[in-house]
């Protein structure tokens, strides 16, 4: 099916389509023209600069279930036939690029052809014969400091900065900003947000972002919020917070903030969330019409196991001491027990049967450890100190003796502590007494259960 939209451009009529293919071939999961497994994960946006050339946004993308990513790349579209339209494509490969695929010339051509083993599509681009431009629109929210009119909460934020403008004189600059200081575009009449589809603006940090600091983007009517805050942080739409050398291009579909049909007039920027203060230029703020790229998935994805040599994308999902965390950004060599990088999904609780003394190891984080009535001898299970092994605050053991002997409950070094009391030390376990200790702090354990003395 094909969908266009867009204005005309100097050189002839020219649109840009939204080419929807069909789903993939395992079944409705497949994103459109690809096969399942294939999807964009974060960034990707397209951004048209003047002529025949586009900026393609840094992504995080997977072709075929490998995860790649690619740099931000400055695309131009061949030459337009002099005398037939032909439709490119946009897309991403497997050797972290983005390239043009480029079209036939015809009287009514068919949208270039990609390889679904190696390249992912991102849009189709219908170049009219002879046309020197392609219809794209545009709205200026910020350029000179002459567009929408612009507020700030002041001090840390200065609307007409000329220090490191990404391009022209002005840019908006951040010093030192704590939460809550905020720029805000005002276009004083209604807006709406249908008619485009991305927010794109240039973003360079001054220094690597404290990794609860981020920005909420929201669209207001006046004074009056509209619609879904945005939260802009690392590994959002691909946003790399430690690059401080260079300005990145960013695009957040305008679908993100729910304000379809909903008066807007204004757009603001504010810093959230605690830890140091942040610095950054924000540049070349606009609202574009006429590229409708893949929108990123927001499914998770099982990584097995956790390991801190692997790059982990926004909404991953990972095994860690037997329960499920999800990643809430790109994150390399960060415990999954960091609240504000990872959040805590749950688990089971397997089990562990052991017939012999036996002490604990990682792997037994959240595991029954069971005492089996085949065993019928006194036994002594240990937890290790958390200098041996450092479980997260929050880890349990269940305890299970099925024998007529007692299982005995012991700490190596650390404080274990009978619930309700202030009685620590070794417990004991009857037959078919169940007993749980849970990690409070990192050498305390609470101990409760029934049988348990």
């Amino acid at each position: 099916m094909l969908r266009s939209s867009g204005g005309s451009g100097s050189g002839g009529a020219t649109t840009v389509i939204e080419v929807i293919g069909a789903p993939g071939p395992t079944g409705p999961q497949g994103a459109p023209g690809q096969s399942y497994g294939s999807a964009l994960l974060s960034g990707g946006a397209i951004r048209y600069v003047s002529g025949l050339q586009f900026v393609v946004s840094a992504a995080s993308y997977v072709i075929n279930g490998a995860t790649y990513t690619s740099p931000e790349t400055t695309v131009t579209l061949t030459t337009a036939d002099v005398t037939n339209p032909r439709i490119d494509v946009i897309a991403l490969t497997s050797s972290s690029t983005a390239v043009v695929v480029t079209g036939t010339a015809g009287a009514t051509p068919a949208e270039a052809s990609i390889d679904p083993l190696s390249q992912l599509r991102l849009t189709a681009i219908l170049v009219a014969a002879n046309a020197t431009t392609i219809g794209v629109t545009t709205t200026n929210i910020y350029l000179e400091n002459t567009e929408w009119t612009t507020t700030t909460s002041g001090g840390s934020v200065v609307a007409a900065s000329t220090t490191n403008p990404h391009a022209g004189t002005k840019d908006v600059e951040f010093t030192a900003a704590a939460a809550a200081a905020y720029v805000n575009f005002s276009n004083g009449s209604a807006f709406d947000l249908s008619t485009r589809n991305f927010l794109s603006f240039y973003i360079r940090n001054k220094a690597a972002w404290a990794s609860q600091k981020s920005v909420v983007i929201q669209w207001y009517n006046g004074t009056q919020a509209v619609g879904t805050p945005v939260t802009f942080k690392h590994g959002a739409y691909a946003f790399d917070q430690t690059n401080v050398s260079s300005y990145q291009s960013i695009g957040i579909p305008t679908s993100a903030f729910g304000a379809f049909g909903l008066t807007t007039t204004a757009v603001r920027f504010t810093v959230t969330g605690g830890g140091s203060a942040i610095g950054f230029y924000l540049d070349d703020i606009i609202l574009q019409g006429g590229v409708t790229v893949v929108t990123p998935t927001d499914a998770m994805r099982f990584r097995d196991v956790y390991s801190a040599a692997t790059q982990y994308q926004l909404n991953d999902v990972v095994l860690y001491a037997n329960a499920l965390y999800l990643s809430l950004g790109f994150n390399l060599n960060v415990l999954p027990t960091v609240a504000t990088t990872w959040r805590y999904l749950g688990g089971s609780i397997p089990q562990n049967s052991q017939s012999a003394n036996y002490t604990t190891v990682l792997s037994d984080a959240n595991k029954h450890l069971l005492h089996p009535a085949a065993d019928a001898n006194a036994r002594t299970f240990t937890i290790d100190s958390n200098a041996n092994v450092p479980y997260p605050i929050g880890t349990s053991f269940t305890f299970v003796n099925q024998t007529t002997q007692v299982l005995s409950i012991a700490i190596t070094a650390d404080t274990m502590t009978l619930v309700n009391t202030t009685t620590t030390g070794t417990r004991s376990l009857a037959q078919n007494g169940m007993a749980t200790a849970l990690k409070v702090s990192s050498t305390g354990w609470l101990v409760s259960g029934i049988g348990l003395t």
